[in-house]
């Protein structure tokens, strides 16, 4: 097993302390191609169960799609509206829950619940550990995205089955090597998760939930 030096372990835990969810102020500029790529890469990295690796990342960048996602989740969020009472209601109006349309890129994580990959190996009895190991796979994402000096948040106010038809566009898959550059394609699992992605300008290390990459530099 690979031994690491003192100053690998802190950084690792430095990113895990600092890892933030970002929904708002995200700057106008694009992502660097290279640096989605590479966190995109991270995300493949993650455990599954099987090595079934049942995730996939659509990278959305157009505003046509990214509005209509936005619409969804604004449908979504006036139903969780109406179920409180008016103080709550008040409160949860303050909250920041999206980003979508701010940050220039999108990515629609989807999780296959019977990837052909690993023969079912570990699913048979408990067949969430797909959904299980498409977390991990964020949760790489999110870290890679840290270290890379953008933010990553992760945005569940919306119903995934209300944008499924919407989630042709470039998608990176561990069985190929398509980039997010690549022509577009059809997906076919289901989405799980919407992430809004984009440089961010953070005034703190402790504010605001997203999905999206975060120009944090003060790491």
């Amino acid at each position: 097993m690979t031994d690491f030096t003192p100053a690998e372990r802190a950084a690792l835990y430095r990113a895990i302390a600092l890892r933030r969810d970002v929904r708002a102020e995200f700057l106008p500029e694009a992502v660097d191609a290279g640096m989605l790529e590479r966190v995109l890469a991270a995300a493949h990295q993650a455990p599954s169960v099987g090595l079934s690796q049942p995730w996939r990342f659509i990278v959305v960048r157009e505003f046509a799609i990214r509005r209509a996602v936005h619409e969804c989740f604004l449908r979504a969020n006036a139903e969780a509206t109406a179920s409180y009472d008016a103080a709550t209601a008040a409160r949860y109006g303050a909250l920041r829950l999206a980003g979508i349309l701010d940050a220039p890129v999108n990515v629609c994580i989807t999780c296959d619940d019977e990837p052909a990959r690993g023969n079912g190996l570990g699913r048979r009895t408990m067949p969430e550990t797909a959904r299980y190991s498409t977390v991990c796979a964020i949760q790489n994402l999110w870290l890679a995205a840290r270290v890379e000096g953008l933010g990553v948040g992760w945005s569940a106010s919306s119903n995934p089955r209300s944008f499924a038809h919407y989630s042709a566009s470039r998608i990176v898959s561990p069985s190929s090597r398509t980039s997010a550059s690549d022509t577009l394609q059809r997906s076919r699992p289901s989405p799980i998760s919407n992430a809004t992605v984009g440089k961010h300008a953070s005034r703190s290390q402790t504010s605001w939930t997203t999905s999206g990459t975060k120009a944090a530099r003060s790491l």
